[in-house]
Protein backbone atom coordinates (compact mmCIF):
# COMPACT_ATOMS: atom_id res chain seq x y z
CA UNK A 1 0.00 0.00 0.00
CA UNK A 2 1.31 3.43 -0.93
CA UNK A 3 1.60 6.25 1.51
CA UNK A 4 -0.36 9.48 1.05
CA UNK A 5 2.52 11.47 -0.49
CA UNK A 6 3.24 8.82 -3.13
CA UNK A 7 -0.47 8.67 -4.07
CA UNK A 8 -0.61 12.46 -4.43
CA UNK A 9 2.47 12.47 -6.69
CA UNK A 10 1.04 9.69 -8.87
CA UNK A 11 -2.35 11.47 -9.19
CA UNK A 12 -0.57 14.67 -10.21
CA UNK A 13 1.40 12.80 -12.85
CA UNK A 14 -1.74 11.18 -14.29
CA UNK A 15 -3.52 14.55 -14.48
CA UNK A 16 -0.55 16.06 -16.33
CA UNK A 17 -0.47 13.13 -18.76
CA UNK A 18 -4.17 13.55 -19.56
CA UNK A 19 -3.87 17.34 -19.97
CA UNK A 20 -0.80 17.09 -22.19
CA UNK A 21 -2.30 14.24 -24.22
CA UNK A 22 -5.15 16.60 -25.13
CA UNK A 23 -3.24 19.88 -25.44
CA UNK A 24 -0.34 18.64 -27.61
CA UNK A 25 -2.52 17.36 -30.48
CA UNK A 26 -4.89 20.36 -30.28
CA UNK A 27 -1.93 22.76 -30.43
CA UNK A 28 -0.48 20.81 -33.35
CA UNK A 29 -3.84 20.95 -35.21
CA UNK A 30 -4.09 24.73 -34.63
CA UNK A 31 -0.60 25.16 -36.08
CA UNK A 32 -1.67 23.24 -39.19
CA UNK A 33 -0.57 19.66 -38.66
CA UNK A 34 -2.66 16.93 -40.35
CA UNK A 35 -5.34 15.42 -38.05
CA UNK A 36 -3.85 11.88 -38.37
CA UNK A 37 -0.47 13.14 -37.21
CA UNK A 38 -2.17 15.02 -34.37
CA UNK A 39 -3.74 11.76 -33.19
CA UNK A 40 -0.32 10.09 -33.37
CA UNK A 41 1.17 12.94 -31.28
CA UNK A 42 -1.61 12.54 -28.70
CA UNK A 43 -1.06 8.78 -28.55
CA UNK A 44 2.71 9.18 -28.22
CA UNK A 45 2.27 11.78 -25.47
CA UNK A 46 -0.14 9.51 -23.58
CA UNK A 47 2.16 6.50 -23.94
CA UNK A 48 5.33 8.27 -22.78
CA UNK A 49 3.46 10.11 -20.02
CA UNK A 50 1.79 6.91 -18.87
CA UNK A 51 5.14 5.16 -18.63
CA UNK A 52 6.58 8.06 -16.65
CA UNK A 53 3.55 8.02 -14.37
CA UNK A 54 4.28 4.39 -13.54
CA UNK A 55 7.66 5.27 -12.07
CA UNK A 56 7.82 4.85 -8.31
CA UNK A 57 6.70 8.06 -6.70
CA UNK A 58 8.31 9.70 -3.75
CA UNK A 59 11.25 7.35 -3.57
CA UNK A 60 14.59 9.06 -3.49
CA UNK A 61 17.22 6.62 -4.61
CA UNK A 62 20.59 8.06 -3.63
CA UNK A 63 23.69 7.40 -5.67
CA UNK A 64 25.83 5.54 -3.23
CA UNK A 65 29.55 6.10 -3.58
CA UNK A 66 31.63 2.99 -4.11
CA UNK A 67 33.11 1.39 -1.07
CA UNK A 68 36.37 3.29 -0.69
CA UNK A 69 37.99 0.80 1.61
CA UNK A 70 41.57 0.22 0.61
CA UNK A 71 42.91 -3.24 1.31
CA UNK A 72 45.86 -3.51 3.65
CA UNK A 73 49.05 -2.78 1.77
CA UNK A 74 47.28 -1.27 -1.26
CA UNK A 75 48.27 2.21 -2.30
CA UNK A 76 47.05 4.54 -4.98
CA UNK A 77 50.38 6.20 -5.78
CA UNK A 78 51.34 3.50 -8.25
CA UNK A 79 48.03 3.87 -10.09
CA UNK A 80 48.35 7.64 -10.23
CA UNK A 81 51.92 7.38 -11.45
CA UNK A 82 51.02 4.88 -14.14
CA UNK A 83 48.34 7.23 -15.49
CA UNK A 84 50.85 10.07 -15.77
CA UNK A 85 53.29 7.92 -17.74
CA UNK A 86 51.11 7.53 -20.82
CA UNK A 87 50.70 10.99 -22.29
CA UNK A 88 50.08 12.44 -25.72
CA UNK A 89 51.96 10.62 -28.51
CA UNK A 90 53.33 8.08 -26.00
CA UNK A 91 55.29 10.82 -24.22
CA UNK A 92 55.83 10.89 -20.49
CA UNK A 93 54.24 13.68 -18.45
CA UNK A 94 56.12 16.34 -16.55
CA UNK A 95 55.53 14.88 -13.05
CA UNK A 96 57.28 11.52 -13.66
CA UNK A 97 60.10 13.25 -15.52
CA UNK A 98 60.60 15.66 -12.61
CA UNK A 99 60.60 12.72 -10.18
CA UNK A 100 63.11 10.85 -12.36
CA UNK A 101 65.43 13.87 -12.34
CA UNK A 102 65.19 14.09 -8.53
CA UNK A 103 65.93 10.38 -8.29
CA UNK A 104 68.92 10.76 -10.60
CA UNK A 105 70.41 13.50 -8.42
CA UNK A 106 69.90 11.33 -5.32
CA UNK A 107 71.38 8.19 -6.91
CA UNK A 108 74.36 10.08 -8.32
CA UNK A 109 74.98 11.80 -4.98
CA UNK A 110 75.04 8.36 -3.32
CA UNK A 111 77.95 7.51 -5.65
CA UNK A 112 79.68 10.77 -4.74
CA UNK A 113 78.80 12.58 -7.99
CA UNK A 114 77.64 16.17 -7.57
CA UNK A 115 75.75 17.32 -10.66
CA UNK A 116 76.25 20.99 -9.76
CA UNK A 117 79.97 20.61 -10.44
CA UNK A 118 81.18 20.55 -14.10
CA UNK A 119 83.38 17.53 -13.34
CA UNK A 120 80.38 15.87 -11.69
CA UNK A 121 78.25 16.47 -14.78
CA UNK A 122 80.93 14.85 -16.91
CA UNK A 123 81.10 11.87 -14.56
CA UNK A 124 77.30 11.59 -14.51
CA UNK A 125 77.18 11.60 -18.32
CA UNK A 126 79.83 8.85 -18.36
CA UNK A 127 78.00 6.74 -15.74
CA UNK A 128 74.52 7.09 -17.19
CA UNK A 129 75.38 7.38 -20.85
CA UNK A 130 75.31 10.51 -22.96
CA UNK A 131 71.78 9.98 -24.25
CA UNK A 132 70.29 9.32 -20.81
CA UNK A 133 72.14 12.34 -19.45
CA UNK A 134 70.80 14.45 -22.32
CA UNK A 135 67.23 13.40 -21.47
CA UNK A 136 67.70 14.13 -17.77
CA UNK A 137 69.23 17.56 -18.38
CA UNK A 138 67.04 18.74 -21.28
CA UNK A 139 65.29 21.97 -20.38
CA UNK A 140 63.37 22.47 -23.63
CA UNK A 141 61.86 20.34 -26.31
CA UNK A 142 59.21 17.67 -26.20
CA UNK A 143 59.10 15.31 -23.22
CA UNK A 144 60.72 11.92 -23.76
CA UNK A 145 58.84 8.95 -25.11
CA UNK A 146 57.94 6.14 -22.75
CA UNK A 147 60.66 3.78 -24.03
CA UNK A 148 63.29 6.49 -23.54
CA UNK A 149 61.97 7.08 -20.02
CA UNK A 150 62.29 3.34 -19.30
CA UNK A 151 65.90 3.39 -20.54
CA UNK A 152 66.62 6.27 -18.17
CA UNK A 153 65.14 4.28 -15.28
CA UNK A 154 67.24 1.27 -16.31
CA UNK A 155 70.38 3.40 -16.36
CA UNK A 156 69.62 4.68 -12.86
CA UNK A 157 68.97 1.15 -11.61
CA UNK A 158 72.27 -0.03 -13.10
CA UNK A 159 74.11 2.64 -11.09
CA UNK A 160 73.79 0.45 -8.01
CA UNK A 161 75.32 -2.57 -9.76
CA UNK A 162 78.22 -0.83 -11.52
CA UNK A 163 81.71 -0.95 -10.06
CA UNK A 164 83.29 2.48 -10.00
CA UNK A 165 85.05 2.22 -13.40
CA UNK A 166 82.35 0.64 -15.62
CA UNK A 167 80.64 2.42 -18.47
CA UNK A 168 76.94 1.49 -18.72
CA UNK A 169 76.57 1.91 -22.50
CA UNK A 170 78.24 -1.46 -23.05
CA UNK A 171 76.02 -3.15 -20.46
CA UNK A 172 72.67 -2.30 -22.08
CA UNK A 173 70.46 -5.33 -21.86
CA UNK A 174 67.67 -5.58 -24.43
CA UNK A 175 64.14 -5.29 -23.12
CA UNK A 176 61.18 -7.21 -24.55
CA UNK A 177 59.62 -4.07 -26.06
CA UNK A 178 62.85 -2.93 -27.79
CA UNK A 179 62.24 -3.25 -31.49
CA UNK A 180 64.91 -1.80 -33.79
CA UNK A 181 62.63 -2.16 -36.82
CA UNK A 182 60.15 0.44 -35.54
CA UNK A 183 60.59 3.66 -37.57
CA UNK A 184 61.64 6.62 -35.47
CA UNK A 185 62.76 4.46 -32.54
CA UNK A 186 65.96 5.62 -30.86
CA UNK A 187 68.93 3.60 -32.00
CA UNK A 188 70.87 3.33 -28.80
Amino acid sequence: MMDFEAQRIRRTRVVWVVVLSVLVPVAAFVVGVNWVQCLLLGTATATVGGLLALLPAGEDVPWEPPDDQIADGARREVTRLSWTLGGHENRVGEAPLRRLRELAVTRLAARGVQVDDPAGRETAARLLGDQVWAVLTAETGPPPRFDTFVRCVDALERLDTLPSGDHPDHAHRPRPYDNPTVPGAPSW
